[in-house]
């Protein structure tokens, strides 16, 4: 009996030593690739940039309308290009007789490709952060009003000074007007020599642009610079800046700007202590 006792601990342990290098290979953890690692940063970046744009949909639809028109005067043909932009200009002629059209289809076209390499880079580093600052509904009121303002104030001036300027064959669109006044505004969030360097460098440029330039849209660069200015601590009565040197992040949250979405990185810009007024 012991010795049919000891042989079939003897088999047993002799099983249990030939499974086990078969079952331990499959239970040893392989170290991450470097393809893996280079997937799951792409991953991570895609998720931050995409939560951006859902934070900020005014701004990339505005994007993507300027994008999509951007497109079509490419491929389209001369004549097809004339007409279509004809037709959105903000002119005289056009303001007399389709004022509504025509100041709602201008801001949507760009007339070269580094005038709209200018817009994009200023939605990414000036108007989607400040959206996710101010929210989109005084982000809208304040876009509206830049351009439309801005636009009725340089007919008005037009009609005055030069009543033979921008008449039917002039070409005037773009988004400069709305973009000026959101980056006035942006510039109105900072505090302290960070606001006073901001508005002084808008300024500047806007008047060497007006200097070099000379014409009725440069003009219209630095009334909308001056109306965000002038408006926006009136428009942005709810939002406090934080910090005495710009924005201050809010403790337990994790707010990207334009900024960290293109370059992976966080930072604290559009960072709210409290809920915003409405």
């Amino acid at each position: 009996m012991n010795f049919d006792k000891a042989a079939e601990s003897v088999t047993s342990n002799s099983k249990c030593d030939t499974q086990q290098p078969q079952a331990a290979p499959g239970k040893r953890l392989q170290p991450p690739s470097a393809a893996s690692k280079v997937m799951g940063a792409v991953t991570r970046r895609a998720s931050d940039w995409l939560r951006g744009v859902r934070r900020a949909p005014a701004a990339f639809t505005w994007l993507g309308a300027v994008s999509l028109t951007r497109l079509v005067l490419i491929f389209g043909s001369e004549s097809f290009d004339n007409r279509l932009l004809l037709g959105a200009s903000t002119n005289l002629d056009n303001r007399a007789r389709q004022p509504v059209r025509a100041l709602a289809a201008s801001p949507f076209f760009v007339t070269g490709n580094r005038y709209y390499l200018v817009f994009a880079a200023t939605c990414l580093i000036f108007l989607a952060p400040l959206e996710r600052r101010i929210d989109s509904r005084r982000w809208l009121v304040g876009a509206v009003f830049g351009h439309v303002g801005t636009s009725l104030l340089v007919a008005v001036g037009l009609a005055l000074i030069a009543p033979g300027s921008g008449g039917a064959g002039t070409i005037d669109v773009g988004p400069s007007y709305a973009a000026r006044f959101l980056v006035a505004l942006y510039v109105c969030l900072l505090r302290g020599r960070t606001r006073r360097a901001g508005a002084a460098v808008l300024v500047t440029l806007s008047i060497l642009q007006l200097v070099l330039g000379r014409s009725y849209t440069d003009w219209g660069h630095l009334l909308a610079v001056m109306l965000g200015l002038a408006l926006g601590p009136v428009l942005l009565s709810g939002n406090r800046p934080q910090g005495s040197h710009g924005f201050r992040p809010a403790r337990g949250r994790k707010d990207e700007v334009a900024v960290g979405i293109v370059f992976g990185r966080r930072t604290g810009i559009s960072g709210l202590k409290r809920p915003l007024a409405t």
